[in-house]
């Protein structure tokens, strides 16, 4: 019989896409390992285009209408792995799954969530001094962030980028709730007339038009599925602080960080204080001026740029979710996943 994993995570408008796209990273991984993978959207306040999505990559998935025990009891997983915002109380899972025996995993970024888990994940560059919870394990820094799955999966090659500037990303995350994606395309399109723009649209975007934007230097991409090679071909790009601030990292693309919220602009201040990435401030405080000050400085430097993307490898090597997909196989007495590893990354 298969080991069977359930995992509970949500995505929308406000929440975002990080949670729901780095495990679904792990779940390919888990099924790669003969495992049985079943999905659980929190609330139903989750948009459609989740839901479609983790069902268009072959897993199950359902909505938690009654409550956790239901689905604990009749599907008796020998996981329950959880990743949600931290401002959602995750009490609730870890006592009904304590009760019946089932191992309890959790993402707590940060350790910003006050409940305790058997095992718990800060897949977070920013380490506390105090680490909370965990009766099995605790795992805590930047080698365990999980980046989409097509950095892995696209055979791709570091390149050295030139001292000039062809191409500019945008991707302000899965939903960009400040509207930030509006405001850098347009100080942009002011201020850069003779570079390429290549603009990330989030599943869930739900305000944004490309009407007026007919510019043939600026293409569109809706929930882009090749993030990997958007970043390659980038020489420098403006992002958010989420999952796609360690993607960049990564890839060694140099970058111009605007933070969404408080957790992103920690992470945002702890990279940029490690030499990665430009950090301009909360988007509340970001105006167009500033946006082409910071464009100009980083498309003219190529030491600074040069110097980012060096830093930026050292700091992200892309191998988190092989490493958590471990901790899940230790938790279950396995043998270790180093040989799906080798086969994703060679």
């Amino acid at each position: 019989m298969r080991d069977r994993i359930f995992i509970v995570t949500d995505g929308g408008h406000e929440i975002g896409m990080g949670h729901v796209m780095r495990c679904l990273s792990l779940a390919k991984i888990l099924r790669i390992e003969k495992m049985d993978v079943g999905f659980f959207i929190h609330s139903k306040r989750s948009i459609l285009p989740v839901y479609k999505r983790i069902e268009s990559e072959g897993f199950k998935v359902r909505y938690l209408d009654s409550g956790i025990a239901d689905v604990l009891y009749e599907g008796k997983p020998d996981i329950l792995f959880i990743d949600l915002p931290h401002y959602i109380s995750r009490q609730e899972y870890g006592d009904k799954a304590r009760e019946l025996g089932i191992v309890y995993m959790a993402v707590n970024d940060m350790f910003l969530n006050g409940e305790d888990a058997d095992v718990i994940i800060n897949p977070s560059i920013l380490t506390p001094l105090l680490e909370k919870g965990g009766r099995w394990g605790v795992y805590s820094g930047a080698e365990y962030a999980i980046i989409n799955d097509s950095f892995y999966n696209t055979p791709f090659h570091f390149k050295e980028r030139g001292r000039v500037v062809k191409n500019i990303l945008i991707t302000m995350g899965g939903s960009d709730s400040s509207h930030q994606t509006k405001r850098v395309l347009e100080s942009l399109m002011e201020s850069m007339k003779e570079v390429n723009i290549d603009v990330v649209l989030g599943m869930a975007y739900n305000d944004f038009t490309q009407n007026g934007y007919n510019d043939a230097e600026v293409k569109f991409h809706y929930d882009a599925k090749n993030m990997a090679e958007l970043m390659m071909n980038a020489d420098m790009a403006f992002i958010a602080g989420g999952i796609t601030l360690y993607e960049a990292a990564f890839t060694g693309l140099p970058v111009i960080i605007i933070a969404q919220d408080k957790y992103q602009e920690l992470t945002a201040r702890e990279f940029q204080r490690r030499g990665f990435g430009l950090y301009l401030g909360m988007f509340d405080s970001i105006t167009g001026d500033i946006i082409k000050k910071s464009s100009k400085r980083l498309f003219k430097d190529y030491d600074i740029r040069s110097k980012m993307s060096n830093t930026g490898r050292n700091l992200v090597d892309g191998k988190g979710v092989f490493r958590v997909a471990e901790i899940i196989k230790a938790n279950l007495g396995h043998q270790s996943t180093k040989s799906t590893e080798h086969q994703m990354l060679s």
